[in-house]
């Protein structure tokens, strides 16, 4: 029996598609991505131009972009959407929980067709409670109550729901939220050959490398690193700090460094996508100092210890304290930047305990969070709302 799968969300960012395509190509599983585009050339939330390896579909889409607190706020709306679910004919519907305007759409589809949904979602367990927000709660609680089932990014993610929004934690499964770890694979080999020669580009030959890779904007924290690896510099002074990225706060990280006396040991090498994975192989320690979700699982694949503030809970799941790398606090007692401090030292001085950590990083990511595992998670998902024989084998964590 093949299962027509309809996963819509606002839009469908490059890091998506992996993932998905890998569901697409599990047995039994017809797969039809669904998606918005954003037309801001300023903002990063933008669909793939094209997939080929599922059903995959641009609607037209109304996108209000708001500036809020010096990053991009997106409300996405496909008119179009209802018509398309119509047309597609789908058995199981995957939504995007903070897809609000399009997520009633889903509901009067489900509700007239009989199609059970499943919500995906991150929370907003760092977000403070606003007036908004609490309107937007009980169109949330409807859509919640609605759903068969749900799958959080995260167990941080997973707890928020439960308290929250008062979901019974068997009715959520957590379905980690990763890069592309067979392509990190991959790559290392790929690149192997060109790494003394960007070491060499970089200035980084004989050097102990501090990564950071990400959009170089304030809730990044980029300012917290920057201010620690004045001190880890004057204790390991054969130490450099790459950061790859790019972003409109990028003038001011560059003159924070100027300020602090690291502008020939700061090293700004722009953003990169294509070739991300030859820049993290350049790493010996991944710090990442604010809000993110992605990197350090690529880190981890490399296997770079990562040490991570509060992110987007993902964090909490894959880095095993003390083991793989370090999990630190945003304060203000004990200081962020001091603890960055310390970590990244220890770690660039102790050669025997950063060897200990790279490999139990990658034992994580080849052992439990990969993008195979949560292809599977999801597929276990889908049969467990649409076969009721299957329902007590869903992967809960």
């Amino acid at each position: 029996m093949t299962v027509r799968v309809a996963y819509i969300h606002n839009v469908c960012m490059h890091y998506k598609v992996p993932m998905l395509s890998r569901l697409a190509a599990m047995e039994g599983i017809e797969l039809f991505g669904v998606f918005g585009k954003s037309h801001w050339k300023r903002s990063k939330f933008r669909s793939a131009p094209s997939v080929d390896a599922f059903d995959y579909r641009l609607l037209p889409t109304a996108d209000l972009w708001m500036p809020y607190k010096g990053r991009a706020m997106h409300l996405f709306w496909n008119p179009t959407l209802g018509a398309h679910l119509r047309k597609i004919r789908p058995d199981v519907i995957i939504a995007g929980n903070s897809n609000f305007p399009n997520n009633h759409a889903v509901m009067r589809h489900a509700r007239r067709y009989s199609v059970p949904y499943i919500w995906h979602g991150i929370g907003s367990m760092y977000q403070k409670p606003t007036f908004r927000r609490r309107l937007a709660q009980n169109s949330l609680n409807r859509f919640f109550t609605g759903a068969s089932f749900g799958l959080a990014f995260n167990s941080v993610s997973k707890q928020y729901y439960v308290e929250h929004h008062g979901i019974s934690p068997d009715r959520v499964a957590v379905a980690p939220n990763l890069v592309d770890t067979d392509a990190v694979f991959t790559d290392r080999e790929r690149f192997a050959d060109q790494l003394d020669a960007k070491r060499q580009e970089l200035g980084l030959a004989g050097k102990k490398v501090v990564l950071f890779v990400g959009a170089i904007e304030p809730a990044k924290r980029l300012d917290r690193l920057i201010d620690a690896f004045a001190d880890i510099r004057n204790k390991v002074p054969d130490s450099k700090l790459l950061v790859v990225g790019d972003g409109y706060a990028r003038a001011d990280a560059e003159q924070r460094a100027r300020e602090r006396n690291l502008e020939s040991h700061v090293v700004f090498a722009g953003k990169h996508v294509a070739d991300a994975n030859l820049y993290y192989m350049l790493g010996d320690v991944f710090v990442l100092p604010g809000l993110g979700g992605l990197a350090p699982s690529q880190a981890m694949a490399h296997g770079l210890p990562v040490i991570s503030a509060p992110a987007d809970g993902t964090e909490r799941d894959l880095i095993a304290d003390g083991e793989s790398g370090y999990l630190i606090t945003n304060g203000p007692q004990p200081d962020p930047v001091e603890q960055i401090g310390e970590k990244v030292t220890t770690l660039l001085t102790d050669d025997a305990l950063r060897q200990r950590m790279s490999e139990a990083s990658v034992q994580r990511i080849r052992e439990r969070f990969n993008i195979n595992r949560t292809a599977e998670i999801f597929q276990s998902v889908i049969k467990g709302v649409t076969d009721p024989a299957h329902h007590q084998k869903v992967i809960l964590e």
